[in-house]
């Protein structure tokens, strides 16, 4: 069958389920390539990731996505440590979001956090365009965080320097 205009488009949504040991070797790997490190700074400190519940996106046989959470303080904050996905506009990330927004509200959590780099201008419309409002801004955070961590990129998405975090809020 020939390429052309009217064929249908197939998307497959992703299937999401829950982090399993099974899963570290490739979220060590999958963090790594993604953000330097499994070992993510957030709002000026470090957070491990290796340990943390979360969820994994799958298409088919393959990992394609990842989101891990925390509960901060029980009934009031839980947070969003790290989502990354092999590419964007398919789903991926609005399935993990979808996800870590149900745990959260399961944990009897009131307020999701999360923070992204000041070049990362695609997550920042993927988090507003699903309710999620920025509240703070931690300038010269990610400067701090590469003192600790030298192989953090000083050049981000789209040639910006990668210099503050930015914190979003979803109330739930």
């Amino acid at each position: 069958m020939a390429s052309g205009v009217n064929e249908k488009k197939v998307c497959v949504p992703p299937v999401v389920c829950g982090v399993t040991e099974a899963d570290r070797d490739w979220q060590r790997e999958f963090l790594t390539e993604h953000f330097a490190s499994p070992t993510i700074s957030s709002r000026r400190a470090w957070i491990d990731t290796m340990g943390l519940p979360g969820f994994v996106a799958w298409r088919g046989n393959e990992r394609v996505g990842i989101a891990l959470h925390t509960v901060m303080r029980a009934g009031a904050e839980c947070e969003l440590v790290a989502l990354a996905s092999a590419g964007s506009g398919g789903g991926v990330g609005s399935a993990l979001l979808a996800s870590v927004t149900e745990s959260a509200r399961a944990a009897g959590c009131s307020r999701l956090v999360l923070t992204t780099t000041n070049d990362n201008l695609d997550a920042m419309r993927l988090y507003q365009r699903r309710g999620w409002r920025m509240v703070k801004i931690y300038p010269g955070a990610m400067d701090e965080a590469r003192r600790e961590m030298p192989a953090m990129p000083l050049v981000g998405a789209y040639g910006i320097a990668m210099r503050d975090d930015v914190e979003f809020e979803l109330v739930l």
